[in-house]
Parts: C-alpha cells; sequence; structure tokens
C-alpha cells in the first residue's frame, strides 16, 4: 500500500477504460485528486486485494464510476458559463508531476519546474481547469489568470500578517490550511501588504508545500535554518512544491541569486 505500486495501477486502469479522466497522483501513496475530489484508495484496496484480471479491474472502475456519480459538485467546469465560474476562479502553484500526469490542464509555467495553474473552488475543493474551458468559455488564458488572481487577492485580504522576531531580523509564517497558502507568492498586493509588515522592501520567501509560505528580511539571523527546514519540508511535507528559495520585491517575484543562497547556506 505505502510504495504507490497500487496507486499507480489504479491510474493506469482508469486512464485505459476512461481516457478523458484526468487522475492527478498527490504525495499520500493511497490518496488521488479525480476532478475536484480527493479520494482515498484504503477502502477500494481492502475490497480488491485478493481479487484478479477482469474482476479486479472492474471493482476499480465501479468504485470511481459511483464517487463521480455520487458527488454533489461533478458538474463539468465546460457546461458551466464564465459568467458563473467567473466568480470561483483562484491560483494555484502545481509541481511538475501534475503536468506530466495531466498534459491538458491550462496552466503557465513559472519557476524551479512549477506552473502557475487555475482552479474553479467548489467550497473547499477545487478542480484544476483544462484547455478545454477557453472554447467553452470563450475568454483567453489571460483573463482567467486576472480573474482568478483579482479573486485570491479578495480571499487573502484576511489573513492576518503578524512579524516575530529574531535576535536579528523577523520573519512572517502563513498556513490558512485553505490549499492557497504558498499560491499568495504569485500575488503582488498581498505581497506588498506582507513586505509592508515586514518593514523591509525586499524579503525571501520559501514555499516547501501547498499549505505554507514563509518569508523573513534579509538580516534575518535564522535563515540559514529557514533555508535547511525548507528543503526538508518539501521532501517529507504532503503536497510538496519546491526547496528553492524566492525574492519578493515591488518589481515581482524572482529565485535567489547565487550569493544570497550561498548567505542562507546552500
Amino acid at each position: 500500500m505505502q510504495d504507490e505500486r497500487f496507486k499507480r495501477e489504479v491510474i493506469a486502469i482508469l486512464g485505459h477504460r476512461h481516457p478523458g479522466c484526468s487522475v492527478l497522483p498527490i504525495v499520500d501513496p493511497m490518496m488521488v485528486v479525480l476532478g475536484d475530489m480527493k479520494i482515498s484508495l484504503d477502502n477500494i484496496f481492502l475490497t480488491v486485494r485478493d481479487m484478479e484480471g477482469d474482476e479486479r479491474e472492474n471493482a476499480i472502475v465501479d468504485f470511481f464510476e459511483n464517487a463521480v456519480s455520487n458527488n454533489p459538485h461533478n458538474a463539468s467546469s465546460t457546461s458551466i458559463p464564465y459568467s458563473t465560474a467567473k466568480t470561483r476562479l483562484l491560483l494555484q502553484i502545481v509541481p511538475e508531476e501534475f503536468v506530466q500526469t495531466a498534459p491538458d490542464l491550462l496552466l503557465r509555467p513559472f519557476f524551479s519546474g512549477l506552473s502557475i495553474a487555475y482552479v474553479l473552488d467548489r467550497d473547499g475543493s477545487y478542480e484544476l481547469m483544462q484547455k478545454p474551458v477557453l472554447g467553452a468559455w470563450g475568454v483567453g488564458q489571460e483573463v482567467i489568470e486576472a480573474q482568478a488572481m483579482a479573486n485570491l487577492e479578495t480571499h487573502s485580504q484576511s489573513q492576518e500578517l503578524e512579524p516575530r522576531r529574531g535576535e536579528e531580523g523577523a520573519f512572517v509564517t502563513v498556513a490558512t490550511e485553505d490549499s492557497y497558502s504558498a499560491a499568495q507568492l504569485l500575488l503582488p498586493g498581498f505581497m506588498a501588504r506582507l513586505r509592508n509588515a515586514l518593514k523591509t522592501p525586499r524579503v525571501f520567501v520559501g514555499i516547501p508545500n501547498r499549505d505554507f509560505l514563509v518569508a523573513w528580511t534579509p538580516d534575518f539571523s535564522g535563515r540559514r535554518a529557514f533555508a535547511e527546514k525548507i528543503r526538508q519540508d518539501a521532501a517529507n511535507e504532503p503536497y510538496p512544491l519546491t526547496e528553492d528559495l524566492f525574492v519578493s520585491t515591488e518589481t515581482g517575484v524572482s529565485l535567489m541569486s547565487v550569493g544570497e543562497m550561498r548567505d542562507h547556506g546552500r
């Protein structure tokens, strides 16, 4: 169960039986994402573990077909008009494995092998937008991104930013548990508010996983420890993104320079 062989089997079977279906793996070896649903594989594994051949394959397919048919939010995004969907659009940062697993996702390259994705948020769960929505909605990707960014800025306005002091400098952590903590790195307004809270025009930022963002001042005394913890979290925490470190200024986001990385013990 824990080495992902069963998950790979499930993804292969669904890809064969439902080739238009995008099943995305996540870090948990017994979880997948199907549309806007996170589905545990534990129950179906217990059901089919003693089955073989067609019986096993049919049981897996039946399990997922029932999950989709019983999902109250299973309406395809392409069947929803843009005028309805646009208020629910938000940004997300996704890792390279998503790009490899689901080539039809609507994406824009970011840094470090990451991509910017667009999601239709449905009361805490979300559906990653795929390329067919461009034709169905009759709008360009830049329109979708601008709307998703504006919505996430609004979503983030209630986020309190409380600096904590080190021996030198300060830092802020963001862990909202709403799936959008790391994605706030993409927001000019939010990041300006964060730099203002830290009282510096330049901050360093880590997003080791989807649900965590940490920013610190250039003179922060714990910067090397932070750099190492970000490396560890990117390797060990759920929904990993990157161990790379970023710089945020009023001109935008960039990767740390070689000298800055060296100053952080990298």
